[in-house]
Formats: C-alpha cells, structure tokens, sequence
C-alpha cells in the first residue's frame, strides 16, 4: 500500500534537490518533475493522487524512485562501485587483479569517489546515472530502468558477492606466453 502524502512529499524532495536548473524557481521545478512522470503540473499531479486506485500508485511511486535516483547525488560517506546491469550479470570499472589460468585478466570492482564521479558523468553523458542507496531502489534499478549506477561498495559486497570473489581465480604460475597468446586472441575479437 503506497502513502499518498509520502507520494506528495517524494515529489516535492525531487523538486527541492535538482540543481540542474538554477534559473527555476522550486515551483517550477515541481511542475516540470510532475511532468517528468505524466502530469500537466504540479497541482494536477495532487489532484489525481487524491482520486487514484491504489492499483496505479504503486506506478507513480516506482517513476518517482527513478527519478529520485537519476537526480540526487550520494549521501552515504563511503566508496562507491559504478554498475552496468547487463543481461547475464553486470559491466563496472574496475581494476585488475592478476591473470587466470586460461592467460586471461582477472578483475573486481574498484572502490569510486561517487561525490565526484557522480556529478561529472551526468555533464558527460545523455543517459541517467543512478545513485542507487537502498534495497527497494537497488532491485527497482536492476530489473527495470537498467542504466549505470553507482551503489556503496558495503552494498554491492553484501548483494553481489560473486563480483569480489575473484582472487580464488588468480593462477600465481600462468606462463607469460600463454598471457600473450590470449591478449593477441582478445584483441582480434574487437
């Protein structure tokens, strides 16, 4: 069951929180994030939400977690790990770690200042970078909006184990030939 006012207030903490458009007052920015997720304005946002089955909340409030996610930036002080979902697993930056015993490169996530990343990427880039902090916005993340998003590396360690379970992987005796073999067949494949 969703809460209407807490429909009401997620908006307006969208609204509060978005610096991307200094020149708008909070108002307006509460009309133009209300016409982010299929409202005329604000106001008309507000009177739907009074009226609304509950059956259609529960849409609203996971368009307005996306839009949470896509606009604030960390607020947990500590490393971040940058995550692509992809079909079967994940794409992330990483760093590497050492070489299998198939002669390939061994990686794990690496550990990202997201106050600065984060901020940066969403100039770069013309696609939603996520800060994604909680369970409910990590699976709605994963399963449905599937974009690049940065989540605090205690998280990702506790739900993605696999991901830095690598160094049982590391082969201490693969032969520098057999490195170079692998690296020439890696890079006809591009």
């Amino acid at each position: 069951m969703h809460n209407r006012n807490q429909l009401i207030h997620s908006l307006k903490s969208i609204a509060q929180a978005d610096n991307s458009c200094p020149e708008k007052s909070y108002c307006q920015r509460l009309n133009y994030h209300a016409q982010r997720v299929g409202f005329q304005n604000f106001e008309h946002y507000r009177r739907w939400l009074k009226s609304a089955p509950e059956a259609s909340l529960g849409n609203i409030s996971t368009r307005l977690l996306e839009r949470t996610c896509a606009t604030k930036l960390p607020t947990i002080n500590a490393p971040y790990v940058e995550l692509t979902p992809l079909p079967n697993g994940f794409s992330f930056y990483s760093h590497w770690i050492g070489w299998d015993r198939h002669g390939n490169e061994v990686r794990e996530p690496r550990p990202l200042d997201a106050q600065h990343s984060v901020p940066k990427l969403r100039r770069l880039l013309n696609y939603p970078i996520y800060v994604v902090e909680t369970l409910n916005e990590m699976l709605a993340w994963q399963y449905t909006w599937k974009s690049t998003a940065y989540l605090p590396e205690d998280m990702v360690r506790k739900y993605f184990p696999s991901l830095f379970a690598k160094k049982r992987l590391i082969d201490p005796n693969v032969s520098t030939e057999l490195i170079r073999q692998q690296a020439a067949k890696n890079n006809k494949a591009i």
